[in-house]
């Protein structure tokens, strides 16, 4: 219901009201066409936030699929899976974003997912690959192994538990990762196209104005600044607590 409204009210144009500081009527200013600052960065929110969340959902379960299958796998296969997430790594993710990009269809929610979903699994899979080594060495895992359990079911019962609350944090880490570069996607002309709201598409509508209208810059900025650390601050807050218990 708010994310509807909010939609309808940040495409809403007042051409009498343009480019105007910010007001009790308008609290963070209007744009070149008179729309509500404070309702585009709202709407925006719902469209990275969807676009953030299921790019975290696809990333980790490819790194989890990875994961899982190379701890089971011979080395040769966990050295060449090695490899390919180094090779993967050595590459900045914003070119790979962008190579993906520029040969995908016309820029929709859901191509924007997978595009930077594909691209943010490397990372969390070589993390997720380390953490089921070094549980699969615990002594209990060690002494069920010796009790003839198998490895499916050493792994559903010991290791699943505790990778389970890495998960959650690495999850987090994602998403607060994927909003940075959906908002560069479309900084740079390849997310959501205009009148749709989204963080890196009104920045780069800022920055025709300049700094005289300030306000257009600063709403964006901030609201991607306070998402990216709430979330960082949430993830240390559960890792401090999942590490007391």
């Amino acid at each position: 219901m708010l994310g509807e409204y909010a939609s309808r009210q940040a495409l809403q144009v007042r051409l009498t009201e343009t480019l105007n500081s910010p007001s009790l009527t308008h609290w963070a200013g209007t744009d070149t066409y008179g729309r509500d600052v404070a309702w585009r960065v709202l709407a925006g929110a719902q469209r990275s936030l969807i676009v953030a969340i299921g790019a975290t959902g696809v990333a980790m379960l490819i790194a989890a699929l990875v994961s899982v299958a190379t701890s089971m796998s011979t080395s040769r296969f966990q050295r060449v899976i090695s490899w390919i997430i180094d090779g993967l790594l050595s590459i900045p993710r914003l070119v790979i974003l962008l190579a993906f990009a520029a040969v995908m269809p016309r820029p929709s929610t859901l191509t924007l997912i997978l595009i930077v979903g594909a691209t943010g699994w490397m990372g969390t899979a070589r993390f997720m690959s380390a953490q089921i080594e070094r549980l699969q060495r615990q002594a209990w895992v060690v002494a069920s192994a010796g009790l003839g359990i198998s490895a499916m079911q050493r792994f559903r019962s010991h290791v699943l538990p505790d990778l389970a609350k890495t998960f959650f944090s690495l999850a987090l880490l994602s998403v607060a990762t994927a909003l940075p570069m959906e908002a560069a996607l479309s900084f740079l002309g390849f997310g959501l196209q205009p009148p749709s709201p989204s963080w890196g598409g009104m920045i780069q509508e800022s920055r025709e104005q300049g700094f005289q209208y300030w306000w257009m810059i600063l709403a964006p900025v901030g609201a991607l600044c306070v998402a990216t650390l709430g979330l960082e601050y949430l993830r240390r807050s559960f890792t401090r607590r999942s590490e007391a218990v």
